[in-house]
């Protein structure tokens, strides 16, 4: 890896075996896709976290030492080569290894819990998912979305007959109960309803399962317009339960279907 801070990667390696649970009974091809998955977006997550102190000594370099400025990747390549970079920069800005140790903690802790969730789960769904036990675990796509919370987030698992999953790291029984009531009411409010797509959950305690809905385009112009009518009625939903968080990221455009998720903030939300 071109990642000068990459020994926190090395970290997790070396210690995600050691905290997997002694119940979680999954293939080691399972195990290596969903570890891939966690590690590539911890990559992502601790260059982030590193980038403005990463970004501010390259000015430095730029100004004291070369006189001109370089692309971040030569940059990289130059620290990459000098050994005492990484516990200098350690040194100047103490800080940081708390803040990179306490990411890969935080990763080592999400990943053997979505382990043993996963196969805890993996009966009920390979039935909600319509999978069987040939169809073996392709990807593990770990969401970008949410950094905080114990740095928890959401998966995408594909499996090899190309069906996917969504994983989601929080009870699911209000969002459920908020769609249920969204499908129940627009079934009632004329045709253009009927056909909308509201994705399907399987509720776990501390965790939960929801069909996965693509964003995928109109293919008519009948299309848009059915789209614009259900958005309308989302509207009216919303604004009558007063939801909020149905930001971009929590609707999902999916043909004729605008897909609202995270709907159970209608149970739990203060208008300012």
């Amino acid at each position: 890896t071109d990642c000068p801070v990459w020994p926190y990667l090395l970290y997790y390696i070396d210690n995600i075996e050691k905290h997997l649970h002694p119940n979680a009974k999954i293939t080691k091809n399972e195990q290596r896709v969903i570890i891939n998955g966690f590690l590539s977006n911890l990559s992502s997550r601790i260059m982030t976290a590193s980038k403005n102190v990463l970004f501010t000594e390259k000015k430095f370099f730029e100004e004291t030492t070369l006189g001109t400025e370089i692309g971040t990747d030569s940059y990289f390549k130059i620290v990459g080569e000098n050994k005492d970079y990484l516990s200098d920069i350690l040194k100047a800005y103490p800080e940081l290894d708390r803040v990179l140790t306490k990411i890969a903690d935080n990763f080592i802790e999400q990943t053997t819990t979505f382990i043993l969730h996963f196969s805890e789960d993996r009966a009920e769904l390979a039935i909600f998912s319509n999978t069987i036990n040939k169809d073996s675990l392709v990807t593990c796509e770990v969401s970008n979305g949410e950094t905080h919370n114990g740095s928890k987030a959401v998966c995408i698992l594909t499996f090899s007959n190309d069906k996917k999953v969504v994983y989601k790291p929080r009870n699911l029984l209000l969002e459920t109960a908020a769609s249920d009531l969204l499908l129940s009411l627009s079934r009632k409010a004329g045709k253009d309803y009927l056909a909308w797509k509201i994705p399907s959950y399987l509720v776990k305690a501390e965790h939960g399962w929801s069909e996965h809905t693509p964003q995928k385009p109109a293919e008519s112009e009948e299309e848009v317009i059915t789209y614009f009518k259900r958005a309308g009625f989302l509207l009216g939903y919303c604004t009558i339960f007063t939801a909020s968080d149905i930001t971009s990221d929590n609707l999902i455009a999916n043909g004729s279907s605008p897909i609202p998720i995270d709907l159970e903030t209608i149970f739990y939300n203060t208008l300012n």
